[in-house]
Formats: C-alpha cells, structure tokens, sequence
C-alpha cells in the first residue's frame, strides 16, 4: 500500500514551494493531484511525489571547459 503524505510534507520535499504554487502547478498538469483525506485536508501519494521528483531536470553547475580557460 502507497503512504499518502501531508500538504507541509509535499511542500517540505519539493523545496518549499507556496502553497499557492502547487495548486498552480496541479491545475496546469505538472504536479500530481492531490487526494482529498477530509473535509479540511488533502495528501499526496508519496510514490507519484517521489516520480515528480525523479523526473525533474539535473541542472550542472559545474564550469565547462571554456569558462575555465577564461
């Protein structure tokens, strides 16, 4: 069985986004939807959550080689 994790726990483990953001996000397409727990309180699947994440563009910060011969 998948663990379905908090609203502050999704915003904790996608780097503290608004709350706002993620609604955003949800209704463009580009952030899993969220369950409805309660009258008063949504979660994620941790798995779709974890997907996300994976999935998300590594960005290199490292200089390339002609930064470095400047």
């Amino acid at each position: 069985m998948t663990n379905i994790i908090s609203h502050a726990e999704t915003i904790e483990r996608v780097g503290k986004p608004h709350p706002r953001t993620l609604r955003r996000w949800v209704d463009a397409g580009k952030f899993p939807a969220p369950l409805k727990i309660s009258e008063n309180k949504i979660g994620w699947y941790e798995t779709e959550i974890e997907e996300w994440l994976e999935a998300r563009p590594r960005v290199n910060y490292a200089p390339t080689p002609a930064a470095v011969a400047a």
